[in-house]
């Protein structure tokens, strides 16, 4: 047994059972099968005998054998035996120089009767349930331990001594010794600590755990079960060649195996005596190599420099021996090692090899050509969780994948943290280098030479450390490589290829093309272990960037914004654009201006998005800008955020720093928007274009006031503010006559005029009181609308007003008047239907009524020609007619939502709805108008859309302010060619069923 440092003397542990005898009250023995119960004078063993013959040897020449003992006297009424024992031992004191100790244990007192297997049953129980604190158990504190298993008042254990030192005969089985065994440290060398489980040499503890297969099938081989020459034990680095070549050495080689502690001794496999050297290949040729076996089996007289010869003459003179051999591939010629050294000592001298070899090329060929037999050592998970728990880490487990090194340095690393430091994230780290050693030596097991392997591990190894899950495809493997190389060497995707076929199991293949648009991609490799977050380099994050694309310097392509300050296309590869958030992420202050950019934070991907935030990357904006970062719903379609993005910052009072969703594949960008709830409610909505290119657009509000804007960029020009107990207009219109705006209005029944830009308030028109509807057109002529009659007026002149009634109609309820001078067209809505004219400047010539759109008349919209007009159904779909197409329905599917607002021109529309999360559409009327993305998510309930002439601005107010888009029509993005944006075909001619 194992009591330290040193080889201890042996101690003794004695049990003795049977049937006890009393003798007329003054002997009490076990009864031999001589022995006689009438006679009662022969046939019993004393205890001064079973003592005597402890002490034994010549009595003139005795020596000692031991340093303590043990006795257990098992049997009815020993109690008188223990006192008998203890009178024996001090007559041997008195006598001689006797200096061992002794302890007695008796089953029951005097009286008492010892229930069969009572004390076997208890004495098992005790030791099952040790706490391992201490390395002996002391007898007296055992004593008490068994009974509190056994009925007392029946049968009680006694212990009876004389000496006064600690008791150490009694090892506890579950104790696990504190410090380093020093005659393995002494005789075992570079695998004392490997064999015991532990990563450096002196490090106390026997925790080596599983194997038991791969312990069987080498047991089998030992014993000649297997094949004919060396076995190679063949297995990547790191995965506890060494390690289990240790402990079968401690455990098999007979001098090792006696002083093994209690607690390694459970559930060994391998045979006594089964093992005789374990020495190392590293940098041997055939002379090193067997002089070290011939020093490892005890054979000195060979001299210095034994050849592989004398070497097996010498051993054949002895019984087979097993040899055991680590690191044979990095041998200094393992083919001559083999043929010269190996093979001759398998055939002619009875020595069963054990070799174990790394992954490489031209070993496994020597390996091949010889024809040695291979055994694959792979990962044991279930001995690395074995063998955490053992350690009280069995958390560490999980981060190991099974592989032994990495398990022994992740658990020294947890048990070994600091106060306050994460315990969990020092084993991660310290398991990723372990596992990084084993990564290279599966890169390098074809021969490549170290550079590379470094190279081509540091993109999947940083990309997992970082936590990006997607993979790296080949193409982005090679360009991250190519950037790790200090060399300047650059790497092609194929060496990408071959690096994931090297890897094998160690990376998973994600290629789901995520941030693509698409549901699967090429494959993407990501490294199957973990890597500590500690393990992120900034170096990494500065490759990932160069491999973004850039725009064009300073250039402004079709549909794309100029450069940014850091010059980088977001939009243009999202999967890299999460890999850079990824890598950025620890180090923001050194990738400030990249993390701040807005178009970043609308390429990322939804997963990535989601990460970003939850990790507090929008920490470096102000606060308003977070609200509109956080805005953003992670789910969505890139293009939906970037417009959701860029919506909310020009709200929230930023300028959108430049990001242009159409970059995004959205198809629009936000010129402009009002500060949330910088206004009053905005109700009704109006827009006009003057010949020179002025746009205006009018607004009223739920403070009575009109405001006057800027279509361009947004700017206020001009506000109307009426009294308090004014009432709100009900009707509005707006034209630029002679490149000034003009604004008509109704409220409370009583017309009104006003000429924003002169300073002047607006002033009463009798022309429009009572009127039911009104158009204003560009030439300055108003088309009102009372009952079924409609007339033409032009303010502030005396000339003859031209009106004609509607024939077939009781009510005009909304009218238009638009087109061009000598071309004006005047579309009116009645109760039956839409009817259009020709307005010429002697009067009406025409009057044509047109098919109906819907059964019952309802609000109709007008382009701002009056050649397109379109309508909204009962149920919120909306319809559209033009001469050319006849009615046409708008295939809307937000419609069960409900459609709040609706604009067309003559080639675009537009439908707004949806009260709890609502939207907007963009509905093209012409063939090759294909919109990318047709559908947006707006932040407010929408009031009300309207169109410029020339369809390339939308302007839309919603319950918190006005905002206007550019949606003039926009090729797609290249790389959003292959893209399937969300929702279905935006029209469908319907015009056969609508008639």
């Amino acid at each position: 047994m194992s009591s330290g440092e040193e080889e201890p003397p042996l101690s003794l542990f004695v049990y003795c059972t049977g049937h006890g005898e009393r003798n007329n009250d003054s002997t009490w023995g076990l009864a031999l099968p001589t022995y006689d119960p009438w006679v009662k004078s022969d046939g019993l063993l004393e205890p001064q005998h079973i003592i005597n013959t402890l002490y034994g040897g010549d009595p003139e020449h005795r020596k000692e054998l031991f340093e303590q003992a043990v006795v257990v006297f098992d049997a009815c009424y020993s109690e008188p035996g223990a006192g008998e024992a203890m009178e024996t031992r001090r007559r041997q004191a008195g006598v001689g120089s006797v200096t061992y100790d002794v302890w007695v244990i008796s089953t029951a007192r005097k009286a008492q009767q010892a229930q069969q297997l009572a004390f076997a049953r208890a004495f098992a129980k005790t030791f099952s349930q040790s706490d391992g604190t201490q390395e002996f158990i002391e007898p007296s504190a055992l004593v008490e331990r068994l009974n509190s298993h056994l009925p007392t008042g029946r049968q009680e254990v006694w212990v009876s001594s004389v000496d006064r030192r600690s008791c150490r005969a009694l090892p506890d089985p579950a104790y696990m010794p504190r410090t380093s065994p020093g005659w393995l440290d002494l005789d075992l060398d570079e695998w004392s600590h490997l064999a015991r489980g532990r990563s450096r040499p002196r490090q106390g503890g026997w925790f080596f755990s599983g194997r038991r297969e791969e312990q069987l099938r080498l047991r089998e081989f030992i014993a000649g079960g297997g094949s004919a020459g060396p076995l190679i034990l063949r297995g990547a680095a790191g995965v506890g060649k060494s390690a289990l070549l240790g402990h079968l050495a401690v455990c098999g080689k007979t001098e090792w195996r006696r002083l093994l502690p209690p607690v390694v001794r459970p559930g060994l496999i391998l045979p006594d005596d089964s093992v005789h050297a374990l020495v190392t290949a590293q940098d041997a040729d055939v002379a090193r190599l067997a002089r070290r076996i011939a020093r490892a089996l005890g054979l000195d007289h060979l001299g210095n420099a034994p050849t592989p010869d004398e070497l097996c003459e010498a051993l054949e003179d002895l019984p087979p021996r097993t040899v055991l051999l680590d690191d044979l591939h990095v041998a200094e010629e393992p083919a001559a090692v083999v043929t010269e050294l190996l093979d001759p000592l398998a055939e002619y001298a009875r020595t069963t090899v054990i070799a174990s070899a790394g992954h490489d090329a031209v070993a496994d060929a020597v390996w091949q050509r010889h024809q040695l037999p291979v055994f694959q050592l792979g990962t044991d998970d279930d001995g690395v969780r074995a063998y955490a728990r053992a350690r009280d880490a069995g958390a560490v487990a999980a981060v190991c994948h099974g592989y032994f090194g990495a398990a022994v340095h992740a658990v020294d690393a947890f048990l070994d943290t600091r106060h306050g430091r994460d315990g969990e994230a020092e084993a991660l780290h310290e398991a990723e280098k372990q596992l990084t050693i084993f990564h290279r030596s599966l890169l390098a097991s074809r021969g490549r030479p170290d550079e590379w392997c470094r190279a081509m591990l540091e993109p999947v190894r940083a990309a997992a450390a970082c936590g990006y899950d997607a993979g790296l495809t080949a193409e982005l493997w090679a360009a991250l490589a190519t950037a790790a190389d200090g060399s300047g060497r650059t790497y092609g995707p194929e060496e990408a290829r071959e690096a994931a076929e090297l890897l094998g199991a160690a990376v998973t293949d994600r290629g789901t093309g995520e941030g693509t648009g698409a549901s699967t991609g090429p494959p993407a490799w990501r490294l199957a272990t973990p890597a500590a977050l500690k393990s992120c380099r900034p170096d990494f994050a500065e490759a990932v960037r160069d491999c973004l694309p850039v725009y064009a310097s300073g250039a402004e392509t079709e549909g794309a914004p100029a450069a940014e300050e850091s010059g980088i296309d977001w939009a243009a590869d999202m999967g890299l654009t999460s890999l850079f958030a990824a890598a950025a992420r620890p180090f923001e202050q050194r990738f400030a201006t990249e993390l701040t950019s807005m178009a970043f934070w609308a390429a990322l991907p939804g997963s990535a998005l989601a990460r970003q935030l939850d990790a507090g990357g929008d920490r470096l904006f102000p606060e308003r800008v977070v609200k509109g970062v956080r805005a953003q719903t992670p789910g969505r379609h890139p293009a939906e955020r970037a417009f959701q993005l860029k919506l909310n910052l020009l709200k929230s009072g930023e300028d959108g720093r430049g990001l242009d969703p159409r970059g995004f594949g959205a198809g629009v960008d936000i010129l402009w928007a009002t500060p949330l709830d910088g206004v009053a409610v905005p109700d009704l909505l109006a827009v006009a274009s003057g010949a020179n290119g002025d746009g205006f657009v009018v607004t009223t509000h739920g403070d009575a006031s009109l405001r006057l804007w800027n279509l361009a960029d947004g700017r206020p020009l001009d506000k109307a503010v009426r009294s308090e107990d004014a009432g709100i207009a009900s009707h509005l219109a707006l034209a630029v006559v002679d490149g000034k705006p003009v604004v008509a209005f109704v409220a409370d029944d009583v017309g009104h005029l006003w000429r924003p830009l002169t300073g002047r308030d607006p002033e009463p028109l009798a022309a429009l009181d009572g009127a039911t509807a009104f158009s204003l057109h560009d030439d300055g002529l108003l088309a009102v609308a009372r009952g079924a009659r409609i007339e033409i007026v032009e303010p502030g002149t005396t000339g003859r007003t031209r009106s004609f009634a509607v024939l077939g109609s009781s009510c005009v309820t909304q009218v238009h008047l638009g087109g061009e001078a000598g071309d004006r067209r005047l579309v009116a809505t009645t109760e039956s239907g839409i009817v259009t004219a020709r307005v010429l400047d002697t009067g009406v010539a025409a009057l044509r009524r047109q098919p109906l759109l819907i059964p019952y008349a309802q609000h109709a919209v007008v382009s701002s020609s009056g050649r397109t007009v379109g309508m909204l159904d009962r149920s919120g779909g909306p319809f559209v007619w033009d001469e050319s197409h006849g009615t046409r329905s708008l295939d809307v599917p937000d419609v069960r939502d409900g459609t709040l607002a609706f604009a067309v021109g003559d080639s675009l529309s537009a439908a707004a709805g949806g009260a709890q999360k609502p939207w907007l559409r963009l509905l093209p009327l012409t063939s090759g108008d294909e919109r990318p993305m047709p559908r947006f998510p707006l932040p407010d309930q929408p009031v009300a859309l309207a169109l410029d002439a020339d369809g390339s601005h939308l302007v839309v107010t919603d319950l918190r302010g006005v905002f206007c888009l550019d949606v003039r029509p926009d090729q797609p993005r290249p790389d959003m060619a292959d893209s399937d944006p969300p929702g279905p075909s935006p029209t469908t001619d319907r015009s056969e069923e609508a008639r």
